[in-house]
């Protein structure tokens, strides 16, 4: 068996994700910077850890750390 060529993380989204309560209650801005630290983390092979530094360098969404909050209050993060 040859060994894997890509060495690339993936990560699965269940389908229904853009649909789920808590993301259509934070709102897809505050969605997409979920996503984004999900890819983060698995690249990062971090275990669902993410420094706070980081988070506004995930997204070009106008103020990334307050939706952070919106996704902290909804128990999303």
């Amino acid at each position: 068996m040859s060994p894997r060529k890509d060495k690339r993380t993936y990560f699965m989204v269940s389908n229904g994700y853009v649909n789920s309560p808590k993301i259509v209650k934070v709102g897809g801005d505050a969605g997409w910077l979920d996503l984004c630290a999900i890819d983060y983390c698995s690249t990062s092979t971090t275990d669902g850890f993410l420094p706070k530094n980081i988070v506004p360098r995930l997204s070009d969404r106008t103020d990334p750390l307050a939706l952070a909050s919106r996704l902290l209050a909804v128990g999303r993060w």
